[in-house]
Formats: C-alpha cells, sequence, structure tokens
C-alpha cells in the first residue's frame, strides 16, 4: 500500500471518529441544558449530573480538537 493510500485511509477514519466525537459533544450539551433549565430552582439542581456531563463534554471536546489538529495536517500532506 502507498504512503498516499495509507493516508487518504487515516483521513477517512478520522473524520468518521470526529464525526462520532461532535455528535456526543451535541447531546452532552442538550444533557447540560436540560439539567440547568431556568425552570429548576436552586436547591432542584443535580450538580453530579452537571459536573459529570461538564467534564465528559470537556473531555470530548478535547479529543475533538486533536482530531481537527490531525485532520489539518493530513489534509495538508495530501494537498487538499
Amino acid at each position: 500500500m502507498s504512503e498516499r493510500a495509507r493516508m487518504l485511509g487515516e483521513r477517512v477514519e478520522i473524520r468518521q471518529q470526529k464525526r462520532r466525537v461532535a455528535v456526543n459533544c451535541s447531546a452532552l450539551q442538550e444533557r447540560l441544558r436540560s439539567l440547568l433549565s431556568p425552570a429548576l430552582e436552586g436547591n432542584d439542581l443535580n450538580r453530579d449530573a452537571i459536573l459529570d456531563a461538564a467534564v465528559v463534554l470537556h473531555s470530548e471536546l478535547g479529543e475533538l480538537a486533536v482530531l481537527s489538529a490531525k485532520l489539518s495536517v493530513l489534509n495538508r500532506e495530501l494537498g487538499a
């Protein structure tokens, strides 16, 4: 397999991973919005669930940034 073919395959995989992570981020954002509903009283907030969702979202956003950087490098190397 040529280097170019390997890089093209890697780019496809990274794009798929990036889409999955982006979907997870969107779901976590929606979860946080529902947990932080303005209709809820301060005492009714589920602080543990909010913290858990925020930590996972932070991690997923970091993964998304890493994947974006890898994709940029591959695109530059492939001349795309």
